[in-house]
């Protein structure tokens, strides 16, 4: 596992892959990470079941309030730290 492992990321970083030689690499690193971890317990990418992917779990969680934008309320994406150290 781990030399089909070398060989596709080398592919890979080479930029000689192909789109089939990505997803060879990215089942091999996921029963790479299952031999190595154990199974995962969820239906995400890489684990052989589910939508390939297309469905991302997202758990959504409290956000500090300091990452909220004071004027929109929305999540800062690039916040700007003043010298004061306000943002």
């Amino acid at each position: 596992r781990r030399r089909r492992l070398r060989r596709l990321v080398a592919a890979v970083a080479a930029g000689s892959a192909d789109a089939e030689a990505f997803d060879e690499a990215a089942e091999a690193l996921a029963k790479l990470r299952d031999a190595e971890l154990g199974p995962r317990k969820d239906n995400r990418v890489g684990d052989g079941h589910g939508d390939g992917g297309q469905n991302r779990h997202r758990t959504e969680a409290a956000v500090p309030e300091h990452f909220l934008c004071p004027i929109s309320s929305e999540i800062m994406r690039d916040p700007v730290v003043l010298a004061s150290g306000q943002i």
